[in-house]
């Protein structure tokens, strides 16, 4: 989220080790801003609701409802919203992920 470029976004996702994560690009360099420990999902079958919401300088991460992760950093103002996959593995067909209902809502 707040994506201008590859370089320069905010990502959060939630892990199948459990644990949701909340990092920052900025100019190309990585750094992590939060690690908290949710709990696995179901593997191959199972499913998680994940809600980020986002005010000013404040991001906060639900996982099924629950808050996970809530962290504030101000060096992106600004960007669009893109959905990413990471793979956990190259082999056969990797991770496979559907998205459904997926909404966003834009509070003035």
């Amino acid at each position: 989220f707040r994506e201008t470029n590859v370089d320069n976004h905010y990502m959060v996702f939630l892990g199948l080790d459990g644990y949701a994560n909340m990092v920052r690009f900025r100019n190309g360099v990585f750094a992590e801003l939060g690690r908290s420990f949710y709990g696995p999902v179901d593997v191959p079958r199972g499913s998680a609701e994940m809600m980020l919401v986002v005010e000013d300088n404040q991001f906060t991460f639900y996982v099924d409802g629950e808050r996970v992760l809530q962290r504030q950093d101000s060096a992106h103002a600004e960007g669009e919203l893109a959905y990413t996959l990471n793979s956990g593995t190259n082999k056969d067909w990797g991770t496979r992920c559907q998205l459904n209902n997926v909404e966003l809502w834009t509070l003035e």
